[in-house]
């Protein structure tokens, strides 16, 4: 397992970078010609169901680059994400069990990825059951649902390519610390983040 800023001997290297086009930071673990990035962003959301329109929570949305320098193709899967040491659900199509709809929008409706801030190339969702699947470009979203999704996404030789997860966080008390990790060919690369940290990418007020 490697945690970005916890670098040991033969481990990978942290390092932190600024992106040219945004100016949002970055922070990478570079491992065997593999170099996985991250970077933290977040709009402000209320519950649409009423019985919860006392409990507003952001959505949160890691997005993770994966560059490929190897001869090889590279399997990623999403491992999970926590806040304060708190599981974090991952946000379904339009809603899931533990979360009414997102103000009845689906989640290519969110300012986040709307306005481009948030790739949405491959979008980390999680399906009626509550398991985290991936949604591979528009074309593997159906009006009925999630359809044509795993729960991997390969990152072939000489390339890369971005993920974003879309998680929700319950305020008034956010959370301290996000963390949330990838395994790409079976190594763990963990990302903890400052919730100060994670740049606003989306509106931030109460809908009604």
């Amino acid at each position: 397992m490697f945690v970005w800023g916890q670098d040991a001997p033969h481990g990978a290297v942290s390092s932190i970078a600024q992106d040219p086009l945004t100016g949002r930071i970055l922070h990478k673990l570079s491992y065997n010609g593999v170099e996985v990035s991250s970077r933290l962003g977040y709009e402000g959301q209320w519950l649409a169901d009423s019985k919860w329109l006392d409990h507003p929570y952001d959505v949160v949305i890691s997005v993770t680059t994966v560059v490929n320098d190897t001869s090889l193709p590279v399997s990623v899967f999403y491992g999970g994400a926590t806040a304060d040491g708190h599981e974090v659900i991952v946000i379904g199509e339009k809603s899931s069990k533990q979360i009414p709809y997102l103000a009845r929008k689906s989640w290519h409706e969110l300012s986040c990825i709307q306005n481009g801030s948030v790739p949405s190339e491959v979008v980390i969702l999680s399906d009626e059951q509550g398991e985290v699947v991936i949604l591979a470009g528009e074309k593997g979203r159906s009006q009925k649902g999630i359809s044509h999704s795993t729960d991997h996404w390969n990152v072939q030789p000489g390339s890369s390519r971005d993920a974003s997860a879309v998680t929700a966080i319950q305020r008034p008390n956010r959370a301290a610390e996000y963390r949330y990790f990838v395994r790409v060919n079976n190594k763990d690369f963990v990302f903890p983040w400052r919730m100060v940290e994670a740049q606003l990418c989306g509106k931030d007020d109460i809908l009604h």
